[in-house]
């Protein structure tokens, strides 16, 4: 998003995480990833921080946290996806959209989003699994391939992802509008 032009703090709770990356070093391999990462650093549109408050006014916010299996069971640990989005409400403001990339169970976007419109009236959820090109995730945005997956939940669910969400492949034209219904991957 930093490399789109959008400013993005990243949050997490583990310390050395946070500070290698501030520092430029991804703690993990992912080809192009430290160009990227030295690119956002360098443009200071990316900057990353241990306290959920630096996220308080951002318009969106994705939650992109692990689902383990559950030891011994088939069912996903979901308690990092509730735990972020618990820590969210306490910054998250109304209009502000929380975005879920973490795969989850079927059901689990409704139930956050409940949650989140119950404490945060105004806000709404929206889920959107990890998406990617195997073997390209550095190349895969939205604005760069024209895939976009979208799910809107809420009472004041509109159907319509706001304008900033959607992908209009570089052109200057509005994306066309998307049915909340529509849940698998469309090319625009």
């Amino acid at each position: 998003m930093a490399e789109l032009g959008h400013e993005v703090v990243g949050i997490d709770v583990d310390r050395a995480k946070v500070e290698a990356l501030a520092a430029g070093r991804a703690p993990f391999f992912e080809p192009g990833f430290p160009e990227l990462l030295g690119r956002a650093l360098e443009s200071g549109r990316l900057r990353f921080a241990m306290d959920v408050e630096e996220a308080r006014g951002a318009q969106l916010h994705f939650v992109c946290v692990g689902t383990p299996q559950k030891r011994g069971e088939y069912g996903a640990d979901l308690r990092f996806v509730r735990a972020a989005t618990d820590a969210l409400l306490t910054v998250l403001g109304p209009d502000e959209i929380v975005v879920g990339k973490s795969t989850v169970p079927v059901g689990t976007a409704a139930q956050l989003s409940a949650q989140v419109s119950s404490r945060v009236p105004g806000a709404l959820v929206a889920w959107n699994p990890e998406f990617l090109r195997e073997a390209s995730p550095c190349r895969t945005p939205c604005t760069r391939t024209g895939w976009c997956t979208a799910s809107r939940t809420g009472p004041t669910a509109t159907g319509r992802a706001p304008r900033s969400t959607r992908s209009t492949r570089g052109s200057s034209r509005p994306a066309r509008p998307r049915s909340s219904r529509t849940t698998r991957p469309r090319r625009w």
